[in-house]
């Protein structure tokens, strides 16, 4: 009885998760901060409800009574119900986090755009967001000028920052409002190889900058900044509704932050 009820708010929790999906993804949030980020907890939250009733229907006896003999369904319950705690406690830091996205503030030096990596040679559509957020911001604060971190992997023709200088000029940036470094390719790289490239322009002291990055990456993003002596004020952009698929990759990067220098 108790299984037959299980199975029955599976199903009910999947179609409730399509549905719920369907509305949010018609959903295009204009605004930023703890609204925006609450659509995108909502859209991850009905991808789990989908999930949970494809395991209960399709998978469950497959996986539990064929593939794996007892012991290890204990191990396996102990591992799954842990790392499913882990997640929702970095879902809900993320959550909140995302709401301190901020504006620039009197003592902000300058804008910061961190790069990804090229897509079939070209810069990534997030990427492009970034840029855009970014020139919205400067030309509401001319005083600032901006900066484009990003380094080129094997058989790149440019480094990121310079094809990300190259549309910002497009754009009407003047080139000497564009400071530029070549060499980072990780989040905690573009702080720590910025540093050299502010005190040129700013002079040695503790920087303070704008950080141009998603809402679901102003956690870590904070974070790593103060572990570089930088202290972030965030800005992110408008929440696009792919963003979600990135929250399972930013868990993983937060945990892997605890265990590097």
């Amino acid at each position: 009885m108790l299984g037959l009820l299980l199975k029955i708010c599976s199903l009910a929790l999947g179609l409730a998760g399509v549905a719920g999906l369907y509305f949010l993804t018609r959903l295009q949030p204009a605004e930023t901060g703890a609204w925006a980020t609450l659509v995108q907890t909502a859209k991850f939250i009905c991808i789990g409800a989908i999930l949970f009733a494809v395991y209960e229907w399709l998978l469950k006896k497959l996986l539990w009574s064929i593939l794996f003999p007892k012991p290890l369904r204990i191990i396996l319950a102990v591992v799954l119900g842990s790392a499913l705690v882990l997640a929702a406690l970095l879902e809900t830091a993320i959550t909140v986090a995302a709401g301190n996205s901020g504006y620039p503030a009197p003592d902000d030096e300058c804008i910061l755009i961190a790069g990804d990596a090229f897509e079939n040679g070209k810069l990534p559509s997030g990427v492009f967001r970034k840029l855009d957020t970014a020139l919205r911001l400067y030309r509401a604060e001319p005083r600032l000028p901006l900066l484009v971190s990003g380094g080129s992997a094997p058989g790149d023709r440019c480094s990121q920052a310079l094809a990300m200088k190259q549309y910002l000029i497009f754009r009407g940036v003047p080139p000497e409002q564009i400071m530029v470094e070549e060499t980072a390719l990780s989040l905690p790289e573009t702080f720590r190889r910025s540093e050299p490239v502010l005190d040129a322009r700013f002079g040695k002291h503790p920087h303070r900058v704008v950080l141009i990055t998603e809402a679901h990456e102003i956690f870590r993003a904070v974070r790593t900044g103060k572990r570089a002596g930088c202290r972030v004020t965030p800005h992110a952009p408008a929440a696009d509704w792919r963003s979600w698929l990135a929250h399972p990759r930013e868990w993983v990067a937060i945990v892997r932050t605890w265990f590097t220098p």
